[in-house]
Formats: structure tokens, sequence, C-alpha cells
């Protein structure tokens, strides 16, 4: 799948979800120096990501509040987990 956006450090640009979650990705340590902490930047960077994309699946309705802790921590999982205001 395709996606159009205008980024603000350049033009209007056309790439591939997968292409652009994995530039972003990459370019989270682009301004960092020494291989640990690209790695670190890296590693905030997609659990930033991966947890936008589980909220954001939840506000939908497509996950539960059980699953959403399973997903967190599948070693501790709660069943009777609610989602509050």
């Amino acid at each position: 799948m395709n996606i159009s956006y205008n980024p603000q450090c350049s033009g209007p640009q056309e790439i591939q979800v997968s292409a652009l979650i994995q530039s972003a990705t990459d370019d989270a340590s682009a301004w960092t120096q020494g291989h640990v902490e690209c790695l670190q930047q890296e590693h905030r960077h997609l659990l930033k990501s991966f947890a936008t994309l589980v909220d954001l699946v939840a506000s939908k309705g497509m996950l539960t509040a059980p699953e959403v802790v399973h997903i967190a921590n599948h070693y501790n999982a709660d069943p009777d987990a609610t989602f509050t205001p």
C-alpha cells in the first residue's frame, strides 16, 4: 500500500507504507554518534511506533482491554482489565 504525504523538511512524497516505517526508524538515529546510541534511538522509535499502533487499534474497538494487557505483558495478562475514560 502506498501513502502520499508532505514531510516538513522536503517536498511531497509517495512511498510504500512499509518503506516509510523502515526509513523513519532508520532515520531515528541519524543525528547520534556511535552504534550503541543509534540502536537505542531506533529501539525507542520502534517502541513509540508500536505503542501508537496498539493505542490506535484499541481506540477503534479492535482490541479489548485484556488483549492490550496481554500484548504489553504476555506473562501477566489480566482478563478483568477495562478501559477508563
